[in-house]
């Protein structure tokens, strides 16, 4: 009757009410979330690379301060 009649939605649907907003208004604009390890590299490290991230484990000492950052000091041989 009116343009303000409640619609019925699928009886068969399952999905709450905030699934079918983000399915129908959301994940067309942002997509999906990213799947996979964030912290994996892009590529394999090289020789070079793994060289310089030795020779800092053995110089440097990783320190926290008390504000939580974190700093790096020379070892003490």
């Amino acid at each position: 009757m009116g343009i303000f009649k409640k619609k019925k939605h699928d009886t068969t649907d399952t999905r709450t009410r905030g699934m079918r907003i983000t399915e129908t208004f959301i994940l067309p604009i942002y997509g999906p979330a990213q799947i996979g390890d964030s912290t994996k590299p892009i590529r394999p490290v090289n020789d070079e690379e793994a060289a310089r991230e030795a020779d800092m484990q053995e110089r440097l000492e990783r320190k926290v301060a008390a504000d939580g950052t974190v700093y790096f000091v020379e070892r003490e041989n």
